[in-house]
């Protein structure tokens, strides 16, 4: 019986991430092509090891473009290629709690714990789960700043005048223990796109949504180093 709730749930999944890679990743070319969505750079074809793609989170339309950079792969095997994510638990389970939006919870997402209560015990479990997915050469993305940058004090600011809040030090510990591949992203203007308390993005706007993919990194590095790529990034 469980083999067979596993096989139904595989195929589950397999049909609505055809559904909806194809719908949203028509649009997505479709505003690559436009001109309203810009992507600078390009993730890696294949990867050895996990891989981590690391983002600042200026706004919730992250969580939807970072995996369409994937498309058209996803189409043909999104058990490899379609990463997982890693939303705010609270948010995700207030979202899903609704019977026609359970299905999302069929997709791969690792919930972390946000807020001013958080255990050390509860950061320990994500971190775990986190670099147990990258041993199994997953893909997963995380948003360091733990949270949206508009929702936390600014702290880093680049020579451009770029700004993030400050990183959470999980992101080291990940990439130390898992010993994967670690991709950076900046992405600029979403939050004019899709603001604060807004529920359908406004594409029609006249900003350009901008993703930088920088160089995978293949080695431990610390919390603050990844601050100033990811700053770097920004300002090139």
């Amino acid at each position: 019986m469980k083999i067979l709730k596993k096989i139904l749930k595989q195929a589950a999944f397999f049909v609505l991430v055809c559904i909806f890679g194809v719908v949203l990743g028509l649009i997505f070319t479709v505003l690559r092509f436009t001109g309203k969505v810009k992507v600078k750079g390009a993730l890696p074809k294949k990867w050895e090891r996990g891989l981590l793609l690391v983002s600042n989170h200026p706004s919730l339309l992250e969580t939807v473009l970072i995996p369409l950079l994937f498309f058209p792969r996803i189409l043909f095997n999104p058990f490899q290629y379609l990463p997982w994510s890693t939303p705010d638990r609270r948010n995700f389970e207030n979202f899903t709690t609704r019977w026609y939006l359970r299905w999302i919870r069929l997709f791969p997402v690792i919930p972390v714990e946000r807020g001013q209560i958080v255990t050390a015990v509860q950061i320990h479990e994500f971190v775990e789960r986190v670099v147990r997915k990258l041993k199994e050469k997953k893909a997963v993305v995380i948003f360091p700043e733990g949270g949206r940058t508009s929702s936390g004090k600014i702290e880093l600011i680049s020579r451009k005048g770029k700004k993030m809040r400050k990183l959470k030090s999980g992101v080291s510990k990940i990439i130390a223990m898992s010993n994967c591949l670690t991709v950076p992203l900046w992405i600029d203007k979403t939050e004019l796109v899709l603001p604060r308390g807004a529920r359908i993005p406004k594409f029609l706007r006249a900003e350009e949504i901008v993703i930088k993919i920088g160089k995978p990194i293949i080695r431990r590095i610390t919390t603050e180093e990844v601050g100033k790529i990811l700053l770097d990034l920004a300002d090139n």
